[in-house]
């Protein structure tokens, strides 16, 4: 199995995954243990939720702009994002015998963020694949108008905004992700070119207070959106449940292997 010391599967369920039940998810986690594990490899299997989406960002420039951020430990960083991954990376640790704890595996990768280490590491995975050394040097810089002339979002913008004031009970992953698609941020055919610049952020998590009439997401859309996907506002707006009392915050993992 390509020479790996260990394997940590994450298995989505829900509207934006390929399984959209939890039962679904864990009859495929608990195939992929079987076979892994009679192979000889160490495996953990994470069934994480996918029905709202990860992070604060849905698109392709925005998720790399997501991710400096994270690998920057940027003030108002994804936290979703940060212990997903300090949670995984922790148990690949663990798995290969680096740490004693799972705690231990999630700080030394939380450590990663706040040394640099992490982000040093992608500025020469960068360099690897063929990414020149200026450019780069300027990703992994804290100039935000030199990252953002390279990550370049569209120039036009809206916003989706909450029908009523409560709680945020979900954000529904699958619509945004098919608005991105719908806009030119994905490929409906393998032909398709992809927009870049196409993208969604996110200004409210599950369990966020919200009023009526407030900002809840940015879409970043061509010009010619409308022609492209002429009901893209009324799928953005449709996208947010708000719920009139408190909602506890998400949980993404379900269950481990």
């Amino acid at each position: 199995i390509e020479d790996l010391d260990a394997l940590v599967l994450d298995i989505k369920y829900g509207s934006a995954a390929f399984m959209k039940t939890t039962e679904a998810a864990e009859v495929l986690a608990e195939w992929l243990f079987k076979v892994s594990t009679m192979l000889g490899m160490k495996t953990c299997c994470y069934i994480t939720e996918m029905n709202n989406p990860i992070g604060y960002c849905i698109g392709n420039a925005i998720e790399i702009q997501e991710s400096l951020d994270l690998m920057k430990y940027k003030l108002g960083h994804s936290s979703d994002l940060e212990e997903l991954i300090c949670e995984q990376g922790g148990r690949l640790l663990l798995l290969i015998n680096k740490v004693e704890t799972i705690e231990q595996g999630r700080e030394m990768i939380r450590n990663t963020f706040k040394n640099g280490s992490a982000l040093q590491k992608f500025h020469d995975m960068l360099i690897g694949q063929g990414v020149s050394r200026d450019i780069a040097k300027q990703l992994i810089s804290n100039d935000e108008t030199i990252v953002g002339s390279i990550l370049k979002l569209s120039d036009i913008s809206h916003q989706g905004i909450s029908l009523q004031t409560g709680y945020v009970e979900s954000i529904d992953a699958f619509k945004l992700g098919t608005i991105v698609q719908r806009l030119g941020g994905g490929r409906l055919k393998p032909t398709d070119t992809l927009d870049l610049s196409v993208g969604i952020r996110l200004l409210k998590h599950v369990g966020d207070s919200i009023q009526q009439n407030e900002p809840w997401a940015i879409l970043y859309a061509p010009a010619d959106a409308s022609k492209r996907y002429p009901k893209f506002l009324e799928d953005l707006n449709a996208s947010l449940l708000v719920s009139s009392s408190p909602v506890k915050p998400l949980q993404r993992v379900y269950k481990i292997y």
